[in-house]
């Protein structure tokens, strides 16, 4: 056990700034949420009460404390359709939500290491499967970026990290990335366009667990076939 955690250490500093960045990707939101809920009469009643400023606010922050994974997505989301009733706020939830990805991606493409990188590089057919899924093909990334976004299998936060040390175009990813994100932001939006306190809870339905449920089986089948063709070539 000694001799696994040793080497598990090991692997992480080779990665550099890679691993903590995905530990922190993952927990960081969980407790934004908690954060989130137990400030909401803090918070909330600033937005009602600046009309004016009510959207700057929102859009603002929205992008800087999902864009750093400090609060969930489908938190701000949910918040959106508070704020903005359900015919604005799908649409502004979705420019949040796609302008914090954006701004995790540069953050984290400046914070990761060429190390890291060609790390997960290291063996052939990593690297020629990595070709096949991201670069090879334009179309085909924003289709595997957007098959990622639509999976709950693969967190947002995570998904960015991921995507920027793969040094994926950003082109390409803000494409996948709206494509995939869509469905849920609008959905979760609409359903907090119907909420008069926040719950979190209210994020998720049936017709997210069978978009997720759908998405998650492609992706695996799409993915299990680029390995099957970089297998074959091997």
């Amino acid at each position: 056990m000694i001799d696994k955690i040793k080497k598990a250490w090991e692997a992480s500093k080779r990665l550099g700034p890679l691993a903590p960045l995905m530990l922190f990707s993952v927990l960081a939101p969980a407790l934004g949420a908690l954060v989130l809920l137990a400030t909401v009469d803090v918070w909330l009643p600033l937005f009602e009460s600046s009309p004016n400023l009510k959207f700057p606010l929102y859009f603002c922050s929205a992008i800087f404390l999902a864009g750093l994974s400090l609060i969930p997505t489908h938190a701000s989301s949910l918040i959106a359709g508070m704020l903005f009733g359900i015919v604005k706020a799908p649409f502004l939830a979705l420019l949040a939500v796609v302008g914090a990805s954006y701004l995790s991606f540069v953050i984290i493409t400046m914070l990761v290491q060429e190390k890291s990188y060609q790390l997960l590089l290291k063996k052939p057919r990593a690297a020629k499967i990595h070709e096949e899924l991201l670069l090879k093909n334009g179309y085909k990334a924003v289709l595997f970026i957007a098959l990622i976004r639509l999976s709950p299998v693969m967190p947002f936060a995570a998904t960015n990290v991921l995507l920027a040390a793969a040094k994926v175009k950003a082109s390409l990813f803000l494409v996948g990335s709206l494509i995939g994100l869509a469905p849920r932001v609008v959905l979760v939006a609409i359903a907090g366009a119907g909420l008069s306190e926040l719950d979190l809870s209210k994020s998720s339905n049936i017709w997210l667990g069978i978009l997720g449920a759908v998405s998650t089986v492609f992706l695996l089948v799409y993915i299990g076939k680029v390995v099957q063709k970089v297998s074959r070539n091997f």
